[in-house]
């Protein structure tokens, strides 16, 4: 509680014996034991009543709790928030199954309308082209020097 040793412990006993001395010494230790008895038994009592307290409060906590709950349940922003976020999953998930799903080719010119249209795999004209991979810088700088049509070396030139 205090970290106190056993060396320390024993020098304040005996620096007690020396002061007070050895007659009076049982009758101060035993002063001393009701002391520490009186205030275990104090903070004891506040404990467990700061405890009952505390236990209270945290009833009266939990409705609040509940009431804040369905504020935010019935907050018109979250809604709105909510439902754009779950129509952006829809469509994402929507767009993923369209780009894998098959191509329903045109329909024939039947009388028969009832009939479903027959599937078709998409070909390489629908397909997003693969990503290009980082060219060598110089290989760029070259090919924009192309484009500008500047096929001169850019060193310094000697003027006479």
């Amino acid at each position: 509680m205090f970290n106190i040793g056993m060396g320390e412990l024993f020098f304040i006993v005996l620096l007690t014996l020396v002061v007070v001395g050895p007659e009076r010494l049982p009758k101060i230790m035993r002063e001393f034991g009701r002391i520490v008895r009186q205030i275990r038994l104090v903070v004891n009592e506040f404990t467990n009543q700061f405890g009952d307290e505390l236990q209270s409060f945290q009833e009266l906590q939990e409705p609040i709790q509940e009431l804040q709950q369905l504020a935010n349940d019935i907050n018109p922003v979250k809604q709105v928030t909510k439902i754009a976020v779950n129509m952006d999953a829809k469509a994402d998930a929507a767009s993923t199954a369209r780009s894998s799903a098959p191509i329903a080719a045109p329909a024939a010119r039947t009388n028969d309308a009832s009939a479903p249209p027959a599937l078709v795999k998409p070909t390489a004209a629908f397909r997003s082209p693969p990503p290009k991979t980082a060219d060598n810088p110089m290989k760029i700088i070259a090919r924009a020097k192309k484009r500008r049509g500047d096929s001169a070396p850019t060193a310094s030139r000697n003027v006479s």
